[in-house]
C-alpha cells in the first residue's frame, strides 16, 4: 500500500473511507426520496448529518476496541466522501 512518506498513513485507507461514506450518504439520500414532504435540500441535509455522525461514531468507538486506533484523518476522509457524494447529487438533481 502506498503511504505518506515517514508517517505510516496509507492512501488506500483514506480512499476506502471516502468511498464508503460517500455511498452511505448517497443511499440515505436516495432512500429519503420516499418520505413525503422531503425536498431535495432537506434530503441532502438529513443524509449528510447522519452519515457524518456515523463516521464520527465509528472513529470514537475505535478508542475502546482492542487492536484498533481512532484517526482524525479517517473521520475527515469520511466527511470528504459525504461532501463529494452530496455535491454530485446536488449537481445532478438540484434546482436548475
Amino acid at each position: 500500500m502506498p503511504a505518506y512518506e515517514a508517517s505510516g498513513i496509507s492512501y488506500y485507507d483514506k480512499i476506502v473511507h471516502v468511498f464508503i461514506f460517500g455511498c452511505l450518504a448517497f443511499l440515505l439520500s436516495y432512500t429519503l426520496r420516499a418520505v413525503p414532504g422531503y425536498n431535495w435540500l432537506l434530503r441532502l441535509l438529513v443524509s449528510s448529518f447522519f452519515s457524518i455522525i456515523y463516521a464520527g461514531l465509528g472513529e470514537y468507538l475505535q478508542l475502546y476496541a482492542p487492536g484498533r486506533m481512532a484517526s482524525e484523518l479517517d473521520f475527515i476522509a469520511g466527511v470528504g466522501g459525504v461532501a463529494i457524494s452530496q455535491a454530485i447529487i446536488c449537481a445532478c438533481y438540484g434546482k436548475k
